[in-house]
């Protein structure tokens, strides 16, 4: 216990640089911002947009837009790579959702009567 009280002033008096050093890195901001660039680039670009324009993902009614698919295609690949998500995976997602959606919307409309 004694030992872990007296770790700051410890790593205080170490030279900036060794190996126990234990200050906090410099923040990469600036390479996880085009990192996260990039990746919006390449979602918004499989359904044809901009990274800072809306993906129209849902309808109004909240429903699963017809980019939705695509979207989710693109964002697959790019989290997994080669073990990215089939067409026929996600479609069936959206499907299940979808009916969920339905189900719960008409047991509330059930409720409200």
């Amino acid at each position: 216990m004694a030992e872990a009280a007296a770790l700051p002033s410890i790593a205080a008096s170490l030279p900036k640089g060794s190996l126990l050093d234990l200050s906090l890195p410099a923040p990469v901001c600036a390479s996880d911002e085009t990192r996260i660039r990039n990746y919006a680039a390449r979602i918004a670009g499989s359904v044809g947009l901009k990274p800072d324009d809306d993906l129209r993902l849902f309808r109004d009614d909240g429903d699963p837009g017809e980019n939705l698919l695509p979207v989710m295609l693109a964002m697959s690949a790019v989290e997994l790579g080669t073990l990215h998500a089939s067409k026929a995976l996600v479609s069936a997602a959206i499907a299940r959702a979808e009916a969920r959606a339905t189900a719960s919307s008409e047991s509330s409309r059930e409720s409200a009567l």
